[in-house]
């Protein structure tokens, strides 16, 4: 009996010393190994979401960024509305930031369009639009390029500084929860931000409309939107678009190429962030090991489209009403008279708006000489204005435009054209002050052609025609106090009698004068409502004068 107990003690005691033997040298290990496991996947889990905020910061810092270019004015990767505080104009506004998509969708359409309405001048514009997008998109790639190196900086549009490599590493570090139990530490050197794209994104660029006037292949268009990273050459020209979205989005970093064959250039909006993270820990026996976790993020920058509520009117006025023969838009581009008739004047203003201030002689660039056709000065200030209702302009509406009939009246008169929020070309007809006539904006255009017009209808006798474009040149280092936006027109008038007139015998007439904004600067009134984009004046001479 006492043997039994015995050997049963010692069955426990082997049974104990096994138990324990398991636990210390299986089961603890395993637990171990499992809870190392965990903070393993935990950290990389971590380091995924910290990497995923770095690229996130990065690519909403570059979204913001703004440059100020010679020919379009700002420019960055999205569009933005006139209320930058960094952007006031010298009228006291302040301009609205166009994305480099938007400038290539304009100028590809504007191609179009020269087609559509077979101008030869309107394809000379349209090209050296052309040639200004390529340099507003190697300035924009430059800058982006600079911004992302560490402690590189660029500024938004109220000034302010961005800093896309610092932002992103702090957002990083943020970020990133350390699950290890032991010491972590980013590794400095390694945080890097890249450039480049990915196949298969798509834009926030609207197609041309109507589709079968876009001359863009199924393969390179997103429902109703270009796609971007690929080229979609309208003619001979090169047309890649940034990939951009309407909100910042991660993307697969696999797909990211930093460089990609086959295309003229690339419009880097593509942003791929990589760190490398050292964890350092002790194992069960207090042995130190270290692991390095790289972590590799994509983020999609992001443009808020092209919007333009009130893009600028195309104005036809009737100082004394409507003219005989003149029914329409196509009436006057098709007369003759008109089109061929000499400019006497070819004028910009230097020192200020006119009046007060002097005029002097300009050759436009796609103009021939100093006193070029009345017809291709009024064909340049047209093509201005449907460069400035944007992208999204309709083709089709635009072509129906030029039958509609203006208005019958012999009271003064003006007939507006303007695109409306989805780009439809809109029409009405209002009666105007006779006397009141509408100034010349500053570096801006201005033309006059004297009797190029006598219409059948004596009393009305010999027909001066005056072209004044608002949007000739745009942005505030070429365009003048205005920067080539649509004007608003005061409620009084300016310092003097209206410019180059030659119906000066009558003294009632008066000229408007621009509205400007505060001290400090404020939101362009223009952008929300109708402004004055191009004016095209026909005023009688009056009955009393004799003419050679």
């Amino acid at each position: 009996m006492k043997k039994r107990i015995n050997l049963r003690h010692r069955r426990r005691g082997s049974m104990l010393t096994l138990t324990i033997a398991v636990i210390v040298f299986v089961v603890l290990p395993l637990a171990y190994f499992s809870l190392e496991f965990s903070r393993m996947l935990g950290a990389h889990q971590q380091e995924r979401s910290a990497i995923e905020a770095g690229a996130a910061a990065a690519a909403t810092d570059l979204s913001r960024i703004v440059i100020e270019d010679p020919n379009f004015g700002f420019v960055s990767l999205s569009d933005q509305a006139p209320v930058g505080k960094a952007t006031i104009a010298g009228d006291n506004y302040y301009l609205p930031v166009r994305s480099i998509n938007t400038l290539l969708a304009t100028t590809r359409l504007d191609m179009i369009i020269a087609d559509q309405l077979n101008s030869t001048v309107m394809r000379k514009c349209a090209d050296l639009d052309y040639q200004h997008c390529m340099v507003a998109k190697d300035s924009l790639v430059a800058e982006l390029n600079k911004c992302i190196q560490p402690g590189g900086q660029g500024r938004d549009m109220d000034g302010n500084v961005v800093m896309p490599n610092d932002d992103a590493l702090k957002a990083y570090n943020s970020n990133l929860i350390r699950m290890t139990g032991g010491v972590a530490e980013v590794i400095p050197a390694s945080f890097k931000l890249t450039l480049g794209g990915e196949s298969g994104l798509s834009t926030v660029t609207q197609l041309p409309q109507p589709l079968n006037i876009a001359s863009v292949p199924s393969s390179a268009r997103n429902d109703s939107y270009y796609k971007a990273c690929i080229n979609i050459p309208y003619k001979s020209r090169d047309f890649v678009f940034a990939a951009t979205d309407n909100q910042v989005r991660l993307l697969d970093y696999k797909l990211f190429q930093g460089a990609m064959e086959g295309l003229p250039y690339l419009i880097p909006s593509v942003v791929k962030c990589e760190a490398d993270q050292k964890f350092t820990t002790k194992d069960q026996y207090g042995k130190q090991h270290v692991r390095i976790v790289h972590a590799v993020a994509c983020a999609q920058c992001s443009s808020l489209g092209d919007h333009r509520p009130a893009p600028g009117a195309f104005l036809v006025d009737f100082s004394t009403g409507s003219l005989k023969g003149l029914n329409n838009l196509t009436d006057i581009l098709s007369s003759a008279q008109i089109m061929k008739s000499p400019t006497d004047l070819l004028y910009t203003c230097n020192e200020g708006d006119s009046p007060p201030s002097p005029l002097v002689e300009i050759i436009p660039p796609a103009a021939t000489d100093a006193h070029p056709s009345f017809g291709m000065i009024l064909t340049i200030g047209i093509y201005d204005w449907i460069r400035a209702q944007g992208s999204t302009l309709d083709v089709g509406s635009l072509v129906d435009a030029l039958t509609v009939p203006f208005l019958t009246s012999n009271l003064a008169h003006e007939e507006w054209f303007q695109a409306d929020a989805q780009g439809v070309v809109q029409h009405k007809s209002i009666l105007i002050p006779p006397e009141l006539i509408k100034p010349i904006s500053h570096k801006q255009l201005y033309s006059r052609s004297g009797i190029a017009l006598i219409p059948g209808g004596i009393p009305k006798g010999l027909v001066d025609v005056y072209v004044k474009d608002y949007v000739f040149r745009p942005g505030r280092i070429t365009g003048g106090i205005h920067a080539g936006q649509p004007v608003e027109l005061g409620n009084g008038p300016a310092a003097g009698p209206p410019p180059g007139l030659e119906r000066q015998i009558d003294e009632t007439y008066k000229t408007s004068a621009f509205s400007v904004g505060p001290v400090g600067g404020a939101n362009r009134p223009t952008y929300f409502k109708d402004g004055v984009a191009l004016n095209l004046l026909f005023d009688p001479r009056a009955t009393s004068v004799v003419f050679p």
